[in-house]
């Protein structure tokens, strides 16, 4: 699957060291998952249920120091910088804590244009299938925890259904991110496609670009019955683009 996931649910690496201090120093090491090398002026924001709350952003070899963090407080820290996943984990620092080290692995945005997972629907019909409940919820996800990413929908209709139907997939989608309260503005309606018929068969549109390919009716009497469903399944289907990968507060 494209999206390691995307919002990086990772385990992130501790070690800590005993003491009987009253405060204790929170130090963050920041790498890039995919090849290991720190990332320099990634945002660190720790939150404390005590009220207080540090900012800072690691130096060149990728770690950055927080100091007189006080104990037996649960800390919300995140950790964001351009063209990465945003990341964030709880850490309870006991009163037996010290010196406390975590190392956050980032993985990296996929370039504009790359889609995400698409969601399959029935046919002739705005509901989705059971099998796309949780790419779904995995795009709801990434756009939660990454308030810079924007993205296009587009709707897709098999040859046998109303083009129309295609924008309405585009817009009950888009809806039901709006309704899990993410800026409309944020997502923009692509144009709809509908697959297309020749004296070959069917154009089927890819699962992992805009060019689409031709399924012959000889390939199709080939597959078994739920081969079949589905590669017509492809055309029944919602995508989205990342358009922009800008990050704020």
């Amino acid at each position: 699957m494209l999206f390691a996931m995307l919002m990086s649910i990772k385990t992130h690496r501790c070690y800590a060291q005993g003491n009987a201090e009253t405060t204790t120093q929170l130090t963050i090491s920041v790498i890039a998952d995919s090849t290991g090398k720190p990332i320099a002026g990634a945002e660190i924001r720790v939150e404390g249920s005590d009220g207080n709350t540090q900012t800072d952003s690691t130096n060149k070899n990728g770690i950055a120091s927080f100091s007189a963090m006080n104990k037996n407080v649960v800390y919300v820290i995140q950790v964001a910088s351009p063209s990465y996943y945003t990341e964030r984990t709880k850490l309870f620092l006991t009163d037996t804590i010290s010196d406390q080290h975590i190392e956050f692995r980032m993985t990296k945005i996929p370039s504009l244009g790359t889609p995400l997972p698409q969601i399959v629907f029935r046919r002739n019909s705005i509901r989705i299938t059971k099998m796309s409940e949780d790419e779904l919820k995995i795009i709801s996800i990434i756009l939660v925890e990454n308030p810079g990413i924007t993205i296009a929908i587009s709707g897709h209709t098999a040859p046998d259904e109303k083009e129309i139907t295609g924008q309405k997939r585009a817009e009950k989608i888009r809806t039901i991110f709006i309704n899990q309260r993410i800026d409309a503005a944020r997502m923009s309606i692509d144009t709809t496609q509908q697959c297309e018929t020749d004296s070959e068969g069917i154009e089927y549109i890819s699962n992992y670009d805009n060019r689409g390919k031709i399924i012959t009716k000889a390939y199709l009497k080939k597959l078994s019955g739920k081969e079949r469903r589905n590669v017509k399944r492809s055309c029944m289907t919602v995508r989205f683009r990342i358009t922009g990968t800008e990050f704020g507060e």
